[in-house]
C-alpha cells in the first residue's frame, strides 16, 4: 500500500503545480497595481456600465461598475486606452499608465 502511495504522489506533486502556474501565470494580473478609477458622478439611481481596457489593441481586462461608484481594476503595469459604456451609451475614450506596484487614479466623463 505504502508503495503504491509512493508512486501516486510523484503525478499529484506534478499536477499541483501545472494547476498552479496556470492559475497565478501571465493570464493574470498582479495584485499590486492597476486603477482605482469613478465613471461619471453620482445620482439618486444606480447606473451600471462597462469598462474595458486594451493595449496594442488587445483587450486585457473588463468589468462592471456602478457609475459614480469607486471601483478597482488589476492590471499589469503598462500603457492602457479605456473605453466606458453607459445604458449602451458610450463614453468618450481615455487613456492610464498602470507603473509598477501601483495604482493609478482616473476620473472618467461619461454623459
Amino acid at each position: 500500500m505504502l508503495a503504491c502511495m509512493k508512486l501516486l504522489a510523484g503525478p499529484a506533486v506534478i499536477v499541483a503545480l501545472l494547476l498552479t502556474t496556470g492559475c497565478f501565470g501571465q493570464n493574470h494580473p498582479p495584485a499590486d497595481s492597476g486603477l482605482v478609477a469613478v465613471v461619471g458622478t453620482s445620482g439618486p439611481v444606480k447606473v451600471k456600465g462597462t469598462i474595458t481596457a486594451t493595449r496594442d489593441g488587445r483587450e486585457v481586462a473588463a468589468r462592471a461598475f456602478t457609475v459614480g461608484a469607486r471601483f478597482t481594476m488589476l492590471l499589469p503595469p503598462g500603457a492602457y486606452a479605456l473605453s466606458a459604456t453607459v445604458r449602451d451609451r458610450a463614453c468618450p475614450a481615455a487613456a492610464a499608465s498602470v507603473p509598477d506596484h501601483a495604482f493609478t487614479k482616473i476620473e472618467l466623463a461619461c454623459g
